[in-house]
């Protein structure tokens, strides 16, 4: 009797929050990562439709297409308008500055008098 309490406590509360309408919480776009851009973006989006409408873009573009890519995501189980302000903020320090971070191109300078340490 126990286990037949506990299964349907559990059935009930799997589909109690069946109805909540779903929130896309919008990633940030790896083009804009690599040279830290940060900014925002205001577009109309017409689900029923998948139509974008940018209004504003402060980043000449790159932010537009991540719309574009994440608009399967943004419309999902929705068909009305959406009258929408994005705005991207890059993270502070080098783990998101992906210029910062990457290894020097240019050999460390070799010394004919030392031995090798072996970072070469």
């Amino acid at each position: 009797m126990k286990r037949l309490f506990a299964v349907a406590l559990l059935l009930a509360a799997g589909c109690a929050n069946k109805d909540r309408d779903y929130a896309f919480k919008m990633d940030y776009p790896v083009d804009a990562a690599r040279i830290s851009l940060g900014g925002d973006i205001h577009v109309n989006i017409d689900c029923a439709t998948r139509e974008v409408n940018v209004i504003s873009d402060s980043s000449n573009g790159i932010f537009s297409r991540h719309i574009n890519k994440r608009l399967s995501n943004i419309c999902y189980k929705k068909t009305d308008k959406l009258d929408v302000v994005y705005r991207f903020e890059p993270a502070k320090g080098v783990k998101q500055d992906m210029i910062a971070t990457q290894y020097p191109r240019v050999p460390p300078v070799s010394n004919s008098d030392k031995l090798s340490d072996g970072n070469s």
